[in-house]
């Protein structure tokens, strides 16, 4: 049976990189994959005694096997088509001119709003005729209640105003009024590996500015463990996608573009704006 409505787990990584920044990164699965795939994910924690939150600040050399034997758990079901991940980041070598004051203030939201819109190329979908329904979970925000509201009011109203969400090659995506909000990030193992995700591709993009100790000429520990499992999460990547290079965004044909299990986009300014 085809799927009617999905979940969108997103989060955002690292706003100032050496070489990319504003790291935004999404799941999106299907509504009735959700409680199959979490139970899963954490009976693997168990397994593996991870039993605190999962993060790839805590990546060290006592948890790097473990988080390496998660994140491949995880990929089992990118591998399948339970979940499509998809990342977004700016280079730094295209930073946005002419920007109003309205930009700088609100450059973490406008950038959030654009990779929800875009990211998952809904209007490239095969689902079939018909309605198809979207939720949006994000990682805790920052901001005042009303800067919330305002954002998830502006998310819904990509109903009917975006080329993603009138139409797709068969169907239409809604997000209904209820279905934005925030989620725990510690009561979510499919945001927790994201978080992994996220964290791997942006040391891996800016891994040349690796900390080295001023007085030994080495990497930390925690950087050497950092620096493997970013690899470890690099090999799983093109296992699916073998011409995956991290820094470069190839054209994607079309009728690829919703069904690719793993993409990233680079977010570049428009007429000197985001």
């Amino acid at each position: 049976m085809t799927p009617r409505e999905f979940i969108l787990i997103a989060d955002e990584s690292t706003q100032k990189g050496p070489r990319y920044s504003n790291f935004f990164g999404g799941l999106l699965i299907s509504s009735d994959r959700v409680e199959p795939v979490s139970s899963a994910l954490a009976e693997e924690k168990l397994r593996l005694n991870l039993r605190n939150e999962v993060k790839w600040k805590k990546t060290s050399r006592n948890y790097l096997e473990k988080y390496i034997q998660l994140v491949s758990f995880f990929f089992n079901f990118v591998r399948s088509g339970d979940v499509k991940v998809r990342i977004m980041f700016t280079p730094n070598s295209l930073l946005p001119r002419k920007l109003s004051k309205h930009h700088r203030a609100n450059k973490y939201s406008l950038l959030y709003y654009q990779f929800i819109e875009h990211a998952f190329d809904y209007r490239y979908s095969d689902l079939g005729p018909g309605r198809i329904y979207l939720q949006i979970r994000l990682d805790n925000l920052p901001g005042t209640p009303s800067q919330k509201q305002e954002f998830f009011a502006s998310l819904y109203a990509l109903n009917g105003h975006s080329k993603e969400f009138l139409t797709s090659n068969d169907g239409e995506f809604h997000i209904r009024t209820d279905a934005i909000g925030e989620i725990d990030s510690r009561e979510s193992d499919l945001l927790q590996c994201l978080d992994v995700l996220l964290g791997a591709m942006q040391f891996r993009l800016n891994r040349g500015y690796a900390t080295v100790d001023p007085v030994t000429r080495k990497m930390a520990s925690k950087t050497i463990a950092k620096d493997k499992l970013s690899t470890q999460v690099l090999n799983l990547v093109r296992g699916i996608v073998p011409d995956f290079q991290p820094g470069l965004i190839p054209w994607v044909h079309p009728d690829l573009r919703w069904k690719t299990p793993c993409r990233h986009r680079i977010s570049r300014p428009l007429n000197g704006q985001f």
